[in-house]
């Protein structure tokens, strides 16, 4: 969790959230990319994101302002003991809020796509004297891949970040910093205990979520399984603990199915067709 004692490190630290989940995001595009041609696809075939007019393009992170204070979105769901449905809910709702504030060119691309949302409000916090983790969830379908926060102070900033990242063995528990900081202590790492493991795991859930956001259904292998635990294996040569290099991959990628499938989904084309945004995208928001 992210964390500013005042205004100005709330606006830092918003930045330094931004960049993780544009930076993600990206990550994600291009792991699509790569396995749809491992599966036999000519054409770069991924998502299409939202992307920036600058020279150099990036993905645009909304901010969306809930209707609900920080306490009322943290008691959904009986303190999102429910897996997150009524948050689900209600962050929809918020959406539709947000869109109908944007103006009309803004809103042609947010109604034809998929929001990828990062719930800012996620807390570690004690309810009734036990440990608990409220507004945290991963949960996707049709039009919302919703996620909680709790560990995107794991993800790279960017690439000078990525080996540095995927290479960190600290004990998650033990990582505890104040200030204009990180307060951790959530472990999502498929009991790998680290914080690369922290990181593989919690974004390769977001293309698990955003594979049913697509349309898919579970799967017995790859990305629609438990694939994406091992998602840092699409990009790193090694991983912590292993003696031996990573010589391809077989367990994160997508299942023979589920790429077929994407293949003729409305949300993939040639990303050389980026900034038609008359074609469905995938919009970020924290």
């Amino acid at each position: 969790k992210f964390k500013g004692k005042d205004l100005m490190d709330k606006e830092l630290i918003q930045l330094e959230a931004i960049k993780r989940i544009s930076f993600g995001s990206l990550l994600l595009q291009t792991f699509c990319s790569i396995d749809m041609k491992n599966h036999g696809y000519d054409e770069v075939s991924t998502f299409l994101l939202e992307m920036s007019d600058e020279e150099i393009q990036t993905p645009i992170v909304h901010i969306v302002k809930s209707t609900l204070s920080r306490a009322e979105f943290q008691s959904l769901g009986n303190n999102w003991k429910d897996g997150g449905q009524a948050g689900y809910s209600h962050v929809l709702k918020d959406l539709e809020v947000y869109d109908q504030n944007l103006k009309n060119n803004q809103k042609r691309v947010f109604k034809n796509c998929i929001n990828l949302c990062i719930i800012s409000m996620t807390e570690i916090t004690e309810i009734e004297g036990e440990k608990s983790i409220v507004a945290h969830t991963a949960l996707g379908g049709e039009k919302l891949a919703l996620f909680g926060s709790a560990c995107l102070h794991s993800w790279a900033k960017g690439i000078d970040d990525l080996v540095k990242c995927w290479s960190d063995t600290r004990n998650i528990e033990e990582i505890v910093m104040t200030g204009s900081s990180i307060q951790c202590g959530f472990d999502d790492s498929a009991q790998r205990k680290e914080m690369w493991a922290n990181y593989s795991t919690t974004l390769g859930a977001v293309i698990h979520e955003l594979g049913h956001s697509f349309g898919l259904p579970h799967t017995k292998t790859g990305i629609m399984w438990r694939g994406f635990d091992y998602l840092n294996q699409v990009f790193m040569i090694n991983e912590p603990h292993e003696t031996s290099p990573i010589i391809g991959n077989d367990k994160c990628r997508w299942d023979r199915s589920s790429a077929v499938s994407l293949y003729f989904s409305p949300y993939f084309r040639s990303f050389s067709k980026q900034k038609n945004y008359s074609q469905k995208n995938v919009c970020t928001t924290i």
